[in-house]
Parts: structure tokens; sequence; C-alpha cells
């Protein structure tokens, strides 16, 4: 089990992201459920889960993904933000390879926009 907030404070950042993937990495190589709990986590954003949990939708794919993860003491708030970056995930890793490459350049050119 992952104890997230041995290692972070909030799960809110790419940099709290970055902080938590070794951890799934290790686990993942074991083949075994990884359980990430939450508990003592207080704010949350979909960024955070896009990096550090819901790439290996994409990844894994959903199947082995649901298989492998477990996110246990998950706030409300903390279900409702990781529900949108699941589905989000979902539906990216449904897309073709045409259409993944098709929302990437409108992804870069919304954020040139900024």
């Amino acid at each position: 089990m992952i104890r997230v907030a041995d290692y972070i404070k909030n799960a809110f950042s790419m940099d709290d992201a970055n902080k938590i993937v070794p951890h799934i990495e290790e686990e993942l190589k074991k083949n075994d459920k990884i359980v990430l709990d939450f508990d003592g986590i207080r704010f949350f954003t979909t960024i955070f889960f896009n990096n550090a949990i819901t790439k290996y939708v994409v990844s894994l794919g959903i199947d082995e993904y649901n298989r492998r993860f477990s996110l246990i003491n998950l706030s409300e708030v903390g279900k409702t933000t990781y529900g949108h970056s699941l589905s989000n995930a979902e539906f990216y890793s449904s897309l073709t390879e045409e259409q993944r490459d098709e929302a990437a350049a409108i992804a870069s050119e919304t954020m040139e926009d900024l």
C-alpha cells in the first residue's frame, strides 16, 4: 500500500504527481494490486490524478487498470475529481491514434493561445 500522505500534503500539482509516480512504478513491477491510501489528503486536482494515476488507463488499458489500481480513503471532493480524470482517460484511451494526434494538436494550439 502506498500511503500518499507520506510523500505529499495535497494531491494538487504536477510536482505532487511526480513525487508519487516512482512509488507507483515500483508497485507496478511487482504485478500486485496497487492500493493508494489518500487518508489525510484534502485538496485534489485533475492535474494530479491525470499525471500520477489515470495515465495508466492509457498505458495498461481500462481492464488491467481496474484490476491493478485501488484508491481508498478519498474524500467526496477527491472521488469527484478522480472520477473526472478517470472518465477523461477512458475516453482518450478509446480514441484512434489519428484522433489522439488531433487532440494533441488542439491542446497544443490552446496552450500557445495562453
